[in-house]
């Protein structure tokens, strides 16, 4: 069996799957609280940055259920 880390460095092919497994592993969770977050992302309903929740939610790369569960706190 071949780790994907090593056909992610020795072929140029890129396949979805394996697409996705590399975004997760660059997300890095910060020390930063979830009020904070959530403020931030309210903000950037607010302010227009995003369209809506569903926007949001692919920019971050979550669900968009999950945004909504967090700004419902």
């Amino acid at each position: 069996m071949v780790s994907q880390s090593f056909l992610r460095d020795q072929f140029s092919c890129r396949l979805p799957s394996l697409e996705r497994k590399c975004l997760r592993e660059k997300r890095v969770r910060s020390g930063r609280g979830t009020a904070i977050i959530v403020a931030e992302w309210r903000n950037a309903i607010d302010q227009d940055l995003v369209k809506n929740r569903a926007e949001l939610a692919r920019r971050l790369g979550v669900s968009r259920a999950r945004v909504t569960q967090a700004l419902r706190v």
